[in-house]
């Protein structure tokens, strides 16, 4: 008779998959946001985004709220491409998020600070992506 070994998921990989949930969500938050109401538009000055192109910005931004959530998904699966995206999207949300410190610096300190909780989630359990 063989035994089957059931490996639980660690409950900081549960924590950074509802992190990446949650930077999506706030992600698709501010798009609408920018879309509703152009006059909020996060930097428009640096991108230089106006009325005609500020549709492509939000674009852009949806797409990176999907692959948000596609990590959070795949981390909660325990897929190893999951630890993959989550760590890319992790980082470059905080990149990003840095440069938004001056115009909003508690949503910037607040996107950082989970940005961060989610990649030492990641980092301090890798061994749990590996394939045996």
């Amino acid at each position: 008779m063989s035994q089957v070994s059931v490996r639980r998921r660690p409950a900081l990989v549960t924590f950074a998959a509802i992190m990446l949930f949650l930077l999506g969500g706030f992600e698709l938050a501010t798009t609408l946001a920018e879309l509703l109401r152009p006059s909020v538009a996060l930097l428009p000055a640096v991108y230089g985004a106006t009325a005609s192109t500020l549709w492509v910005w939000a674009l852009i931004d949806i797409l990176y709220a999907i692959v948000l959530f596609f990590a959070g998904y795949a981390l909660l699966q325990g897929q190893p491409i999951g630890w993959w995206v989550g760590m890319i999207v992790a980082i470059l949300a905080a990149i990003r998020w840095f440069f938004y410190l001056w115009e909003y610096p508690w949503v910037g300190v607040i996107a950082i600070g989970i940005s961060v909780l989610v990649i030492y989630g990641l980092t301090v359990h890798m061994d749990y992506f590996v394939n045996d």
